[in-house]
């Protein structure tokens, strides 16, 4: 498993651009992954943080000049970009389940594979991370907030949103901590 890691690791650019050519053209699993889905979220989560050193993740969460601009920028560019797209929705005359579509786009928390994305072009996978895990945890109250304001009903209790939301998060803590002390900090840098 920690050699599948590591080659992983080392060839990510790679499998990233080919993962983004060939995932389109490989025929549709019916939805026979999606019982996968937390799974899959869990282990990009806690890949990004083993990557990221946890101590300097809690002192960037103490810092204002990082938290601010994180909170304000979730707490704004949701909402915005969910109103902005149920307005052109409507205004182009499609339909609920389009509409639907384009706010839970928008309402939907930034991706997991952000911080890893951003790592592997050599930016600051620490700041992305941190956008990610809040906008994740933020989506329980932002996803139901942006769908009952575009007058859409919700399939599922905002609680059972919340609850799976937690586990996929925890999962993905529990992991990159686990992968971070099995492999240590500087295994996993040299393999990144």
């Amino acid at each position: 498993m920690i050699s599948a890691l590591e080659w992983i690791g080392c060839h990510a650019r790679g499998l990233l651009l080919a993962g983004l050519v060939l995932v389109p053209l490989l025929p549709s699993t019916g939805g026979a992954l999606v019982p996968l889905l937390p799974v899959l979220i869990a282990v990009l989560t806690g890949m990004a943080l083993s990557r990221l050193d946890p101590a300097a993740i809690v002192v960037a969460l103490a810092d204002r000049r990082v938290l601010r601009p994180l909170g304000l920028g979730l707490v704004l560019f949701q909402p915005v970009a969910g109103a902005g797209l149920y307005l052109a929705g409507r205004g182009l005359g499609l339909d609920a389940g389009t509409v639907l579509l384009l706010v839970a786009f928008a309402a939907s928390p930034p991706l997991t594979s952000g911080p890893n994305i951003a790592l592997m072009l050599g930016y600051e996978g620490r700041l992305a991370l941190l956008y990610m895990l809040a906008g994740t945890v933020l989506s329980p109250l932002m996803v139901p907030a942006l769908l009952w304001g575009a007058g859409m009903e919700l399939p599922t209790a905002p609680g059972a949103i919340a609850g799976r939301v937690f586990w996929m998060l925890a999962g993905g803590v529990v992991l990159g901590i686990v992968l971070r002390r099995t492999l240590g900090a500087r295994r996993i840098a040299e393999g990144a």
